[in-house]
């Protein structure tokens, strides 16, 4: 027989949590309650964005460092082919 909802998920018309772990497979029960709690104490901390402001930092530092690992790639590949000197001298003379 299906789970009825709990009065608090029935209020807010949502998929009820209880209902969530049961339906997944046991070995990944921990992993989902474990998400849930990060997800619930993430909406705590910031009501209006929660995980999702995580996430967007999460996403702005990770774009930063791609494009600081691409400028190093582009140094690198100035100091193996002796560009470098060049480079350096005409910034140096601007």
């Amino acid at each position: 027989p299906p789970m009825e909802p709990c009065a608090i998920c029935k209020e807010k018309r949502q998929k009820c949590t209880k209902k969530i772990i049961n339906e997944i497979d046991p070995s990944q029960r921990q992993a989902c309650v474990d998400s849930l709690c990060f997800e619930a104490e993430a909406r705590i901390r910031d009501p209006v964005y929660g995980c999702v402001g995580i996430i967007r930092g999460l996403q702005r530092r990770l774009q930063h460092l791609q494009l600081s690992l691409n400028i190093s790639k582009r140094e690198l590949a100035m100091i193996k082919h002796g560009q470098i000197h060049q480079h350096l001298s005409v910034r140096s003379r601007l």
